[in-house]
């Protein structure tokens, strides 16, 4: 179902909404419109070429205060941030992946709030262009996750949307993995969880696996995975507003909101 069931509005006024979240995904984007309390109080979800109708719209109606970015995108690297140099920006992504098209994106570099680890990658400007007139913070699904990571507690959070997996995990040696996987199918997510147990030297029966996005109405990984792994926790994300049936789904909103900055 990707998005497309997610898009809901519960606005009372139009001068609450004070804030716009902006998620990036290869061919679509969702988003999400805030009041000033942080209750997420409207959303949708559309193809790139959308945009432009979904900017004027917003910009007619709301006096917004701040507009935040997520991109989920490839290309991207991590690395300790004291070995970053601006003019070698292409060269950590040599052998990784082609670059065959991004000559006119722009480079983006983010760093991670508690660690020091920086993240790079590239942003269309072309699928954004029409918040070029706004001032906006953008971030990688990755740095947001890592800070999400720091402000809630150790361990494994696992983000399933639009056939991706999004891993990421803290403990108490400090901030050791994010990765995407394509999901395919359900034992595409099962091989890659069960591969970062591994790699890791992770407890099935005591790691606490940490689930958003859509695992509890459009896939069967969440059954799956529990024949394997005991301690499966589908995230509260309390007071946002949303759906209360869906709220892990509005994750990307959520640390769009709290983690870009």
């Amino acid at each position: 179902m990707g998005k497309t069931g997610l898009a809901f509005d519960q606005i009372n006024s139009k001068q609450e909404i004070v804030e716009l979240s902006v998620v990036l995904y290869a061919d679509s984007f969702f988003y999400g419109l805030w009041t000033e309390e942080g209750r997420l109080a409207k959303a949708g979800y559309h193809p790139y070429v959308s945009l432009s109708n979904v900017m004027m719209i917003i910009n007619y109606n709301y006096e917004l205060k701040a507009t935040k970015i997520l991109s989920t995108l490839k290309p991207y690297v991590h690395l300790p941030s004291a070995e970053y140099e601006p003019e070698h920006f292409e060269t950590y992504f040599q052998g990784l992946y082609p670059l065959d098209g991004l000559q006119h994106h722009r480079q983006v570099v983010d760093q991670f709030k508690c660690y020091d680890i920086s993240t790079l990658h590239y942003l269309d400007e072309n699928k954004i262009a029409k918040l070029a007139d706004h001032d906006y913070q953008l971030g990688h699904i990755s740095t947001a996750m890592s800070n999400y990571a720091f402000a809630e507690g150790r361990g494994l959070v696992c983000y399933l949307v639009n056939d991706t997996l999004h891993v990421s995990l803290r403990n108490e040696k400090g901030y050791l993995l994010y990765n995407q996987f394509d999901c395919r199918c359900d034992m595409d997510g099962l091989y890659y969880m069960m591969l970062i147990f591994e790699k890791f030297d992770l407890d099935p029966h005591t790691e606490v696996v940490n689930l958003a996005g859509a695992f509890n109405h459009s896939s069967d990984l969440k059954p799956l995975l529990s024949g394997y792994i005991k301690e499966l926790n589908v995230l509260d994300l309390r007071n946002i507003g949303a759906r209360q049936d869906m709220q892990s789904d509005y994750y990307d909103l959520h640390i769009c909101r709290a983690c870009v900055s």
